[in-house]
């Protein structure tokens, strides 16, 4: 099984808090840590919105980098495939998020019918100095959007790899089969 590690143990233990991460689909927002919303409304890419606070006195061109993963697939008593990466999304600028350029395209929710909700949670790191998309690409060995690659995700292991610091900021919702 694949390690979930320190950074979403810290989001999920913030559960129904305001969180300094939004999530922002075309016809809801997940304004709220651990937020239920459907299959179809989380289906579309997101935009992320982060409070001021979280991102500290960085420099405005500072990039930052986001996952999201998938912490019960395939079932939530039977989570063998998890985590499961739903995508990365590098060299985003807290100024201009429509300049993020996609590491890994994002994958919706997609919980079976007759799962539990399943937890899809957003990290926010600040991105070092001379990692983009293909770099990242590169240190975690993907070679592709296909399912293999994202399954029993190590992400202990991703941000050790990638190089990132502290979390800056998180959140997580819930969809139900």
């Amino acid at each position: 099984m694949g390690k979930e590690g320190p950074s979403v143990a810290q989001v999920l233990a913030e559960a129904g808090t305001s969180p300094t991460l939004r999530i922002l689909f075309p016809d809801t927002a997940v304004t709220r840590a651990g937020s239920s919303i459907s299959k179809e409304a989380g289906a579309p890419a997101p935009t992320l919105a982060v409070a001021a606070s979280a991102l500290g006195s960085k420099p405005p061109a500072t990039k930052y980098l986001a996952i999201s993963l998938d912490l019960d697939a395939p079932f939530v008593s039977f989570a063998v495939l998890a985590p499961v990466l739903h995508g990365i999304d590098a060299d985003l600028v807290a100024a201009s998020p429509d300049g993020a350029w996609n590491a890994m395209p994002w994958v919706g929710p997609g919980p079976p019918s007759i799962s539990g909700p399943h937890r899809y949670v957003f990290l926010l790191f600040a991105q070092p100095d001379g990692l983009d998309a293909a770099k990242v690409k590169s240190l975690l060995g993907i070679n592709g959007t296909g399912l293999w690659p994202r399954v029993r995700w190590d992400e202990e292991a991703a941000e050790k790899k990638l190089g990132v610091g502290e979390l800056l900021a998180g959140t997580f919702f819930t969809t139900k089969g």
